[in-house]
């Protein structure tokens, strides 16, 4: 029989586990329907993302349960897009691979808690996204490739899909985790509120406008004002979670082939 306090440690870490590997699923599921045909790999990936900002908000002594949710929720996620079990258990380890490698690297480059404080932990956040999906890459790419797929184009679909799922996906966890600590006012929070409605909505108005207007060439004359209108009445996390929610909104418009950016 395990002592009390071991039980309950393992317990917690399963429960844990478990409801990280439902969210990592639809996140994969999400990145998997997202997948313009004829492509045979996601072009935006937000579990990792997802796995980052969990390990990034949690720490160290969540690492195990975050890898077995990575596990478990991305060959559910894989196997239900239409791979096989065995090729879905080598993809997951390849994305449980690349949150371990991440979190290493920003752990030695920044040597304390993490919250984007200054130039020096964004520039090892952005970093440590780089250099942790070009290693899963690597291997991600192996799996997939095929004679439809070739490896480069596997590899080069692969690294920016993590990379973006990450930079914008892992932030805006950060960012809520930041809210949960510190609630706003309801002022602030109404006002922050309504800065954001107005920056997606103009994120998602600049954006869909067609090729031949100006407005897609220059979309932060309205996108910026709202964003810098968060950075300096609300708290930092408000200003994140803008930009991710921006940027989200964007990628959506890209995969889907609406105004300027095409795939």
């Amino acid at each position: 029989m395990l002592p009390n306090s071991t039980a309950c440690a393992w317990a917690a870490t399963f429960t844990a586990a478990a409801v990280i590997s439902v969210v990592y699923f639809v996140a994969a599921w999400l990145g998997l329907v997202l997948r313009p045909e004829p492509a045979h790999t996601a072009v935006f990936w937000p579990a990792s993302g997802i796995a980052v900002g969990i390990l990034i908000i949690a720490g160290r002594r969540a690492s195990l349960a975050v890898c077995m949710s990575v596990m478990v929720g991305g060959v559910a996620a894989t196997i239900f897009g239409g791979r096989g079990l065995f090729r879905s258990v080598l993809l997951s380890g390849c994305n449980s691979g690349e949150v371990i490698c991440f979190f290493w690297f920003l752990s030695r480059w920044v040597g304390g808690p993490f919250a984007f404080r200054d130039v020096r932990e964004v520039v090892g956040f952005l970093l440590a996204a780089s250099i942790a999906a070009a290693i899963s890459s690597a291997g991600g790419a192996a799996i997939l490739a095929s004679s439809v797929t070739p490896y480069l184009v596997a590899w080069e679909t692969w690294l920016p899909s993590h990379v973006v799922g990450i930079v914008v996906v892992a932030p805006l966890l950060f960012a809520l985790d930041q809210l949960r600590r510190h609630p706003p006012s309801r002022g602030e929070t109404a006002e922050a509120l309504a800065g954001l409605v107005i920056l997606v909505l103009a994120s998602l108005y600049a954006w869909s406008q067609p090729a031949k207007s100006w407005l897609t060439f220059s979309s932060t004359i309205i996108t910026l004002p709202p964003l810098l209108w968060l950075a300096a009445r609300c708290q930092p996390a408000f200003a994140i979670a803008g930009a991710s929610i921006s940027s989200s909104a964007v990628i959506c418009l890209t995969i889907f082939g609406i105004g300027r950016v095409r795939r």
